[in-house]
């Protein structure tokens, strides 16, 4: 009899761990190691004032990605790199004697890439809050006049970029959600004789999906 009730007494211990077992085999097998992402959407320029070219650039908004792959380095807390990519139209002005622009329509290659840290339950289901902190670098590229095509002056600039993002996002079991994030990316920009602040501030609104493996 003592040893009856031993049995009963340790399988009864038994039970709820191994139906908390059960439920996280059910669900995935627990939150994942790894994350992925894409999204899209619409990214917003600043007005940039660059001495070294003698020019400015009064960007416009456009269609934009990113792509970010994240580790898990605690419950809830991912750590990984990102990287966005932009063609955005702008004005550009140029008082450089050589330029072939003095005012007129041209696109600019934006892109930016560095590390990233997001926190958000990474294995909640349905609707949660998304954080995400960026510190990296943003690049200016393709300058090019848009009629006649030509090249414009830098050929590049890299700028210092930190920036955050804020959104939700609605996870399907642990491998799987849809976020929806708007986030600013601040470049500090080369001081300017021509006034206004060294800090340019680039906004963006994206949708995108991100997977757990």
């Amino acid at each position: 009899m003592p040893r009856a009730r031993t049995l009963m007494i340790a399988t009864l211990l038994g039970l709820p761990a191994a139906a908390g077992a059960q439920r996280r085999d059910d669900s995935g097998g627990g939150e994942r190691a790894w994350f992925a992402s894409a999204s899209a959407g619409i990214q917003f320029g600043p007005l940039v004032l660059d001495d070294a070219s003698s020019s400015r650039w009064d960007i416009d908004a456009a269609f934009s990605w990113r792509a970010t792959v994240e580790r898990a380095v605690s419950p809830g807390v991912t750590a990984g790199l990102a990287f966005s990519h932009a063609r955005l139209p702008m004005t550009y002005v140029s008082t450089a004697a050589s330029s072939s622009c003095a005012r007129c329509a041209a696109d600019v290659t934006v892109s930016s890439y560095g590390g990233i840290v997001r926190v958000g339950p990474g294995s909640a289901r349905g609707f949660h809050q998304v954080l995400e902190v960026f510190v990296g670098a943003l690049r200016y590229g393709n300058f090019e006049q848009v009629s006649p095509r030509g090249r414009l002056a830098p050929a590049s600039n890299t700028d210092f970029a930190f920036g955050a993002g804020y959104g939700f996002a609605y996870a399907i079991g642990n491998d799987y959600a849809i976020q929806l994030v708007q986030d600013a990316v601040n470049a500090l920009h080369e001081r300017s004789t021509q006034g206004g602040g060294r800090l340019a501030r680039h906004l963006s609104t994206r949708l995108g999906v991100r997977v757990g493996f």
